[in-house]
This record gives structure tokens, C-alpha cells and sequence, in this order.
């Protein structure tokens, strides 16, 4: 039964993943994430339904408009089957089981909460790394579910296995340590982050409280010197040139929420001097 959902949630994933793409490209230009429909960029058909199936319509026109032949680009696809992999992926992980769903209506509503915060977070990875800003209708709104999430979480039973805050108070230091370490960060560097970095934090800190927030810091400033280092010495990125932040805050906040007490208890047990 749980392989028949987990396919439903592959699927649904996908489709959500088409909407994140129409995110992607349309909120940094600040256009409508509803109207127009989906259409061709260059000779500007509208895309026919059976041409809009996630996945699988890129496959079958070989990554071409049907109409004028222009190049679809791979971030299609690749977004959608990314999406859907992690609905499955944090779904597997959640210790959930249909029975339970039913049982704990309220423990739907939390991992409804979780794959809103993995959509989030794509779309913040993408735009950011695209564009190098974070938009504010993204970080701010999630600052607000992080809050009405973790309050959520404290007048029901939750059942599932995310390490998220362990309550308002949690959540609310969670979020203003996380704006400020990123505040103080820019007002040190004179303008070395931007003010994206500052609320995307203060949303992991809502979402995932202060003691992991700070776990998910560390971990992006890790990932992120690692990669910087990488691209600078392959020639890929100048010794001044920029490389967001973001997408490294993003992505160590999804490997947290599932690993992140095995990460620390992994650099504990690694780096004790008893």
C-alpha cells in the first residue's frame, strides 16, 4: 500500500514541480505566477496539455517545442523530477504509514507543511543561484508557517520524524538568531551577503528552531568553502566573483531536517577530546 502512495506522491510531486518552474522564471521578473498560461518563450504557443506532462512530455518531444522546435531547457524536467523525488524521499522518512494519515489527520497537515518547505526551498536554490536574490513573498510567508507550523505542532499529536522546533519559544530565538548572525555577518563585511541570506534564516530558524538553525549554518559555511575553493581553482568562478549563499543555506536545512541529530552526534563522537 505504501509503494501504491508513494507513486501517487511521485506524481503529484512532479506536477508540483511544473508549478515551481513557472515560479522559478516568473516571480524574479515580477510577473504573474498564474496568468499567462504555459507557453513557448520564443514563438510564444500556448503548450498543450499533453505536451504539459511533467517529465515525461520532455522525453517524448525530445526536449523541443512542438510548434517552432526551440530547445526546452533541461531545468524543466530536472526541477520536476527533483521535486518529486524529495516529496518521496521526506515521505519515506517521515515514519509515517497510511494508517497513520488516517488515524492522525493532523500529522497530513504537518507533512503538508514539510513539502510546502521543500518547494520553498527549490525555488529559493534556484532563483538565487539564477539571479542572486532571495524573494521576499518566499522567506517572508515561510517565517510566518514556520511560526504557525511549530504552534500547529504544540496543540496536536505529531507523529512524524522531522527535527523541527521544540516549540514557539524555540521557534521564535530559532528565527532571530538566524537574522542576526547573517545581519551582523553583512554589516562586518560591509555588504559581503545580502538581505535575502538574513530572512532565509530567520525562516530556517522558525521552521527548524535555534539549535539546528545553527547546525545548518555551520554545515552551509562548510559546503559552501568547500565549493567556492573547488570553482576557483577549475577556473569556473573569479577570485571577486560572487557565489550565493543561498542555495547551500537551503539545501543543508532539508539534510538537517532528517539528519541532522545523526550529523552532530557524528561530530561529537569524531571530535571528543575525553
Amino acid at each position: 500500500m505504501n509503494t501504491a502512495f508513494m507513486i501517487i506522491i511521485f506524481i503529484v510531486g512532479a506536477c508540483i514541480g511544473s508549478f515551481l518552474n513557472v515560479c522559478i522564471y516568473r516571480i524574479p521578473e515580477r510577473k504573474s505566477i498564474v496568468k499567462p498560461g504555459s507557453h513557448c518563450f520564443k514563438c510564444h504557443s500556448a503548450i498543450k496539455p499533453y505536451d504539459n506532462i511533467p517529465i515525461l512530455s520532455y522525453m517524448l518531444l525530445g526536449g523541443k517545442c512542438r510548434t517552432c522546435g526551440a530547445s526546452i531547457s533541461i531545468q524543466y524536467p530536472f526541477v520536476e523530477l527533483v521535486t518529486a523525488l524529495l516529496f518521496v524521499f521526506f515521505f519515506a522518512h517521515s515514519g509515517l504509514e497510511i494508517k497513520e494519515l488516517i488515524q492522525f489527520p493532523s500529522s497530513s497537515i504537518i507533512l503538508l507543511f514539510i513539502f510546502a518547505y521543500v518547494a520553498a526551498m527549490i525555488v529559493i536554490t534556484l532563483i538565487d543561484y539564477r539571479h542572486q536574490i532571495i524573494p521576499d513573498r518566499i522567506s517572508i510567508s515561510g517565517i510566518l508557517a514556520g511560526f504557525l507550523l511549530t504552534m500547529y505542532r504544540e496543540t496536536v499529536a505529531d507523529t512524524t520524524r522531522f527535527i523541527l522546533a521544540k516549540g514557539l519559544f524555540d521557534s521564535f530565538v530559532g528565527s532571530i538568531s538566524g537574522a542576526a548572525i547573517f545581519y551582523i555577518i553583512i554589516v562586518v563585511s560591509r555588504g559581503g551577503m545580502g538581505y535575502g541570506d538574513v530572512k532565509l534564516a530567520a525562516m530556517i530558524g522558525a521552521f527548524m528552531g535555534w539549535k539546528m538553525m545553527l547546525e545548518v549554518v555551520m554545515l552551509a559555511v562548510i559546503s559552501g568553502s568547500i565549493i567556492g575553493v573547488i570553482l576557483l581553482i577549475t577556473g569556473l568562478k573569479k577570485r571577486r566573483e560572487p557565489i550565493p549563499f543561498g542555495p547551500f543555506l537551503a539545501i543543508m536545512s532539508l539534510v538537517c531536517m532528517i539528519y541532522g541529530n545523526d550529523i552532530l552526534q557524528f561530530y561529537l563522537k569524531t571530535f571528543s577530546f575525553r
